[in-house]
Parts: structure tokens; sequence; C-alpha cells
């Protein structure tokens, strides 16, 4: 159950801008209000495939200072990201110094796959982040096209390395087993890149992140 000062926040990935409140952010932002009744954050902003590395520095250090905030006065973090919300995510943990996070969800990632690399690995080790959750969406096309040279290029990834979105975490340390956790399989195995958001899709969603969430 959550209880005391518990935040959520959402991250989407690109295509998105932050005054579109149809967006699916502000959508799931809205369900898990209702469910919880917690602070729920929706973060938005705006970039497309060939400008994602544009300010990218800027949008890990803004949102690893709103981390420190809360972390500071003692809030219950949970991080939820989809695509390039995962890298934001992830540089700003690292730009906050890597701070208690409660729980982690990486939806489609176009992160690093390591752990490791990630920085996330050594986070769990050291009990700075309880517990992660990878979802992998079985028809990934957008994860795919990133896996090529080109799309390395234009999201950073390192040469020999796969994206969170195509091969879920790797690198793993045995003794992480009890905190790191896959979904995948029905429905994951037929969902697109964003599939995960669509009206008929969003309920279900919504509610496995509520029971990851709880775990």
């Amino acid at each position: 159950m959550f209880t005391g000062k518990t935040i959520i926040f959402v991250i989407r990935g690109i295509a998105g801008h932050p005054s579109d409140q149809l967006e699916w952010e502000y959508e799931l932002r809205d369900k898990l209000i209702r469910k919880i009744n917690r602070p729920v954050v929706a973060i938005s902003y705006a970039t497309t495939f060939a400008t994602v590395w544009d300010r990218r520095k800027w949008r890990g250090q803004r949102f690893g200072h709103v981390l420190r905030h809360f972390t500071a006065d003692d809030w219950r973090v949970h991080m939820i990201m989809h695509s390039e919300g995962t890298v934001v995510g992830s540089d700003g943990m690292f730009w906050a110094g890597w701070p208690r996070i409660e729980s982690v969800h990486y939806l489609c990632g176009a992160c690093n796959s390591d752990l490791e690399r990630l920085g996330v690995g050594p986070a769990l080790k050291r009990n700075q982040i309880g517990q992660f959750h990878a979802y992998v969406a079985g028809q990934d096309e957008a994860m795919r096209w990133e896996n090529i040279s080109i799309g390395k290029r234009l999201f950073g990834l390192q040469p020999r390395s796969q994206s969170m979105g195509l091969r879920g975490p790797t690198n793993v340390s045995p003794d992480l087993d009890g905190s790191v956790h896959l979904h995948k399989g029905d429905p994951w195995d037929k969902y697109g890149h964003s599939d995960c958001w669509d009206a008929e899709n969003i309920d279900r969603t919504a509610a496995e992140l509520l029971n990851n969430l709880r775990a």
C-alpha cells in the first residue's frame, strides 16, 4: 500500500508536447491519482527522432533537480518511464546523485540494457533503488530501428550495446535476482512500441503498473 509522502513521476518519450493534455502520460496520471489518491506528476517535452540529442543533458539535469527536492524532503519516489523517458529518468537519478527511489519502471526503454553501464545496477546494490521493472514489447519496431548504427548514434547507445526495450535488462548481478523484474509475454508480446498506451490497452497497463508499484 502507498503510505505517507509518496509521489509517482510519469515520464514520456519523444514526439509529444507539454501542452497536449490528451497525451497518454496525462491520462495515466489521472488514472493513477483516482486509484491511489497520491500525487502523480506527468513530465513531457517536445523533441523528435532527429533532435533527440538537443537539450538531452539539460532534461536529465532538470529532472535531477526535481528528484533532489523531493527525496531531500523524505518523499517516497516511484518512476514510470517510456522510451526516451527512460533516458531522462536514468540521467536524472545520476545528476541527483542516485537518491533513494522506491521503484523504477522502464517501458520499451530507449536506454542501455546493460544495468552496470546504465548505473542502475550499482544503485540497486547500494539499495538506492528498491525495485527495477522492465517491460518489453514483442513487436517494438522503434527499438529495432534504434538497434541499427544510425539509431545507436542518435540515441547514444554504445556500438555493441542494445536498448532496454529490445533486450530487457542485461549484465544483471546474481545477487539482484529479487529486485530486477522482466515483464513480457501476454499481452506485451503483441504490443508495438507505444501500444500499451492505446485506448483499448491503457487500463490494463495502468492496472499492471499499480500492481507492480505496490509489490
